[in-house]
């Protein structure tokens, strides 16, 4: 009976020593926490980095922030911690790590939008105004060029200067010749001159104007041409006849003295 029970107790010994040996390897096989990661998802674990984040226990990598966000936070345990990028700036990057990942949008365009992520976000000022601000988050930043430029582009950041023959008025795309009749001969002019008494202009974009030729006046200003001088007696259709008239009576006369004299 005593041999029987030896070869026994060995065996249960045995046996509960495998059990502890078990439980203890199973007990050692610690899940990360949210937060942090491993490749096998147990300990020992690395805390998400910068940008990322995990939820879960027992994670094997961690989440990227998306684009248009960005995180400082070492460890996080969740998409939260993204924050949007703020208005007036966008980004593309995944997993960014720092407000400095938002780019601002470039000067002559502005947006409201919080997390953009392309820079099709930035809207262009329209043409007739113009931005010198990097980062507007509002179309009020998008300013009238003065009278006597224009800009013709959208997303200006500046205006052009109007050349002389032209003009404009404040908000223009474009600037507008100079009438007949008017003139410009500056730069930036916010409007036309008109042609002095006795002179004319009968082109477009003028840059000064011409006097009337002999026997021509003008006694208004701003024309684009000049009319006869009241002043200088002028023939009226039947003098004209008669002087004709008169011109062909006497080649006439002419002509027989010289066949008299002849015959």
């Amino acid at each position: 009976m005593h041999r029987q029970e030896c070869i026994r107790y060995p065996q249960i010994i045995f046996s509960l020593a495998g059990l502890l040996i078990t439980s203890a390897i199973a007990l050692g096989q610690v899940p990360c926490e949210p937060g942090s990661y491993s490749a096998t998802g147990n300990e020992p674990c690395t805390d998400c980095p910068a940008g990322t984040y995990s939820e879960d226990e027992g994670a094997t990598s961690c989440n990227f922030c998306l684009a248009g966000t960005y995180s400082d936070i070492v460890g996080a345990t969740s998409y939260s911690v993204c924050t949007y990028c703020p208005a007036g700036t966008w980004s593309s990057a995944v997993g960014a790590n720092d407000l400095s990942a938002c780019i601002n949008c470039p000067a002559g365009t502005w947006s409201s939008a919080v997390g953009a992520s392309h820079p099709y976000a930035c809207i262009n000022c329209p043409a007739g105004t113009y931005s010198d601000i990097v980062g507007a988050t509002s179309y009020s930043v998008c300013t009238n060029c003065p009278a006597g430029t224009y800009s013709e582009d959208e997303g200006a950041t500046s205006c052009n200067v109007c050349p002389i023959g032209s003009y404009s008025e404040e908000g223009a795309a474009s600037c507008s010749l100079c009438s007949p009749g008017t003139y410009s001969d500056q730069e930036a002019a916010t409007s036309c001159t008109d042609c002095p008494v006795d002179t004319y202009q009968s082109d477009w974009g003028a840059t000064g104007c011409l006097e009337c030729p002999p026997g021509m006046v003008q006694p208004n200003p701003g024309q684009a041409e000049c009319v006869l001088d009241p002043g200088i007696p002028t023939v009226s259709a039947w003098g004209m006849v008669a002087m004709t008239l008169l011109v062909l009576a006497a080649g006439t006369l002419v002509l027989r003295q010289r066949w008299v004299t002849a015959a």
